[in-house]
């Protein structure tokens, strides 16, 4: 979605500037920048975590053998 309003807010650089698109230019090409930056932070904080937790599960159990 952010991707389709970054490429979107492309096309209000197409034409004459004026008091509303100059405002709207800045807004929607902000918007969709945030929204991509959020994104892919968000999808790398996930996975970090992800191999966290499952990087200390094997530590947790290769500290404590199970002995039968």
């Amino acid at each position: 979605m952010s991707l389709v309003i970054t490429v979107l807010s492309s096309m209000l650089f197409i034409d004459k500037p004026c008091n509303w698109t100059c405002m709207a230019r800045q807004v929607t090409l902000a918007l969709g920048f945030c929204l991509c930056l959020a994104s892919i932070l968000g999808k790398t904080t996930s996975l970090f975590f992800a191999y966290r937790i499952s990087k200390s599960k094997t530590w947790l159990i290769s500290m404590h053998p199970i002995y039968q």
